[in-house]
């Protein structure tokens, strides 16, 4: 099984300078459903587009309630309500790159 997006950016009629292009694309899920996406906004990013970080963040949480959720219906618990704040948190490694070295999930379950 095998699970695809399509990634799209174009420099339009600016210059590629290292630290001064936008980074805003699109991330197409499936012919119906883009998302707007770009660098965080620490990073010149806008404000109102997702950023890779927080794509990382959505992934782990939606991944973890499905989990749950799959546990919890095997298990016969009553669920009714599930909601999540995941924080994704940037550090830099030995070698002084930038990653994201936590990602922290905050599930609030209502039964």
């Amino acid at each position: 099984m095998s699970h695809s997006i399509e990634l799209k950016w174009e420099l339009g009629d600016q210059k590629l300078e290292f630290g001064k292009y936008l980074t805003d694309h699109t991330v197409m899920l499936n012919e119906n459903v883009s998302i707007d996406a770009g660098s965080s906004p620490d990073y010149g990013g806008s404000e109102s587009n997702i950023n890779p970080e927080q794509k990382l963040a959505a992934a782990v949480s939606s991944c973890f309630m499905m989990t749950f959720l799959a546990l919890a219906a095997k298990m016969k618990w009553p669920v009714i309500n599930y909601k999540d704040k995941a924080v994704s948190y940037l550090g830099k490694n030995a070698e002084g790159r930038m990653f994201v070295n936590k990602i922290e999930l905050n599930p609030a379950i209502v039964f």
